[in-house]
């Protein structure tokens, strides 16, 4: 089988998160896709096969090293990318919206050429609507993160579990150098989040401007240990909820909306940035989107 990496969120090689798209993976069994994707050892792998539907694109199927995802940004992004380059399963490089068969439903990705450079950007919505709770004690979560109590802030809201499909812990830091410095100790967190079904900690910050981060409106980091991944570089599902989080906080009553910039794996070596946004559609929900950019790094066999 032909399989392509990228680097995702990201215009420069070695930058982003790392993806391997895995093409014609009809064939492969539930377990041959997990031990594949463990042996990429990359965030996540995609396994790409045809549409069950004729109106869709492909069925496309996610694998973290440890489990399948139902769903899950960065590797949309990059599948998406991908196919349109290689001009596979009826995707090519111009502006279009392409559907996925996954796990949590048809997921819709619009793909559109940067006139500036050529390179594609894609953006995709997040299938859930935004949820929110529990809250967790912020003694607790900041012990978790190797912190004093009064480096978190809960004036906009406590440390929190949120999501657009994926659930994520949401918590607040002081600043950038807090944010440096945070990481999880202890077994408390693996606990934590298989108990509560979540997929990581989510720990951001607000920039207050300046060059930090290359601009970015906000700063943060993603800790999945329950999925074998100790720190993600970027991680899609989580910035879109990260903006329906901000939009249901900050944005009001009426016409919740949020959109920025977003940095994440500059403390780890692999600066990423996304564009998130969130809206109110016609029903009174906060819908998410997230995007950006992707780089070819290999093709193989």
């Amino acid at each position: 089988m032909e399989y392509v990496t990228l680097d995702v969120f990201t215009n420069e090689p070695f930058g982003g998160n790392p993806l391997a798209v895995v093409l014609g993976a009809d064939a492969l069994s539930t377990a041959q896709m997990q031990r594949i994707a463990k042996e990429f050892n990359y965030s996540e792998t995609t396994f790409v096969m045809p549409p069950r539907a004729p109106d869709n694109h492909a069925h496309v199927r996610i694998f973290t090293p440890a489990v399948e995802l139902p769903f899950a940004g960065h590797p949309n992004v990059g599948t998406a990318i991908a196919l349109a380059q290689l001009e596979r399963y009826g995707l090519t490089p111009r502006p279009m919206t392409v559907r996925f068969e996954e796990a949590l439903g048809v997921v819709e990705v619009a793909l559109v050429p940067d006139d500036s450079d050529g390179k594609l950007e894609a953006t995709v919505a997040a299938p859930g609507d935004f949820s929110h709770g529990p809250t967790f004690e912020a003694d607790e979560i900041a012990e978790d993160l190797g912190l004093d109590r009064n480096a978190l802030m809960t004036a906009t809201h406590p440390p929190l579990a949120a999501g657009v499909g994926l659930p994520f812990l949401f918590v607040e830091v002081a600043a950038r150098e807090v944010l440096a410095r945070s990481w999880l100790r202890g077994d408390r967190p693996v606990r934590r989040l298989e108990t509560e079904d979540l997929n990581g900690y989510y720990v951001y910050c607000r920039n207050s401007g300046g060059d930090i981060d290359d601009g970015a409106d906000i700063s943060a980091r993603m800790f999945a240990p329950n999925h074998g991944i100790v720190e993600d570089p970027a991680t899609g599902s989580a910035t879109a909820s990260l903006a329906a989080l901000r939009a249901h906080f900050e944005a009001g009553e009426s016409e919740p909306a949020w959109a920025g910039l977003v940095a994440q794996g500059y403390d780890m070596g692999r600066p990423s940035l996304m564009k998130a946004r969130a809206v109110t559609n016609s029903a009174g929900a906060i819908r998410a989107y997230v995007g950006g950019t992707a780089v070819i790094m290999m093709q193989g066999t």
